[in-house]
């Protein structure tokens, strides 16, 4: 409905076509619609370079692709349009993937002292402050009970204290978001591996690969390895 709304705005309002342009991009980005994300998230771009919601789907949409230079670019130049949390997220992320650790640990913790309520952020401060992964997730899913890797997380961790029957509870809350999700079956071979059930324990490994090839897998379950 917004984006029929907003299509209209367009021959009404030309001289806001930038920030109608920008807006769809991210409506169309939200949606899944990545081609038009990214046709109108280039339209608004060349209408005005300074466009917040244009260099946020950018920088989004080359994150996604892996184009992790481009996209802490995009990024960069969106935190010096606006003081959200999100583009910042979006560098340490980046800075994350680029192996520059550092930096990404230095953006998280600067704006974790601000408090931000923002479910990138607070996942991400669990590789900065493991000790309080528990809080963070927790705190994570008071802002959105619809994000997987919460309920992956929790899932992780009630594994790790050998709570199974809890662990299967958030398992089965992440497939019920996304029975696709290649993390959701590689948590699944953890649990069922940890109850003995070595058989489907292997299945849930292979669908796990088949569904992110980037993911390199070991099917010995003796040593079961996660390499992000």
């Amino acid at each position: 409905l917004a984006t029929k709304v907003l299509q209209g705005a367009i021959l009404q309002a030309k001289q806001n076509a930038s920030l109608i342009f920008g807006l769809l991009s991210h409506i169309c980005y939200e949606n899944n619609e990545l081609l038009k994300a990214q046709e109108f998230a280039n339209r608004a771009y060349k209408e005005d370079k300074k466009n917040y919601l244009a260099l946020l789907t950018l920088a989004n949409l080359n994150y996604d692709a892996k184009n992790y230079e481009i996209a802490l670019n995009y990024y960069k130049l969106a935190s010096k349009i606006c003081s959200d949390s999100l583009p910042k997220v979006g560098m340490a992320k980046s800075y994350s993937k680029l192996n520059k650790n550092k930096k990404s640990r230095k953006i998280y913790e600067k704006l974790l002292k601000k408090d931000f309520e923002d479910t990138d952020l607070l996942i991400g401060a669990i590789k900065i402050y493991p000790q309080r992964t528990e809080y963070y997730l927790s705190k994570t899913i008071s802002l959105d009970i619809t994000n997987i890797e919460v309920w992956l997380g929790l899932a992780k961790l009630a594994i790790n204290d050998k709570n199974y029957k809890m662990a299967e509870t958030f398992l089965n809350k992440a497939y019920y978001i996304d029975e696709n999700n290649f993390k959701y079956y590689y948590y699944l071979s953890l649990l069922l591996n940890a109850k003995g059930d070595i058989e489907k324990s292997k299945q849930a490994l292979i669908k796990c690969s088949r569904l992110n090839s980037d993911y390199e897998m070991s099917i010995e379950l003796e040593s079961i390895k996660y390499e992000q």
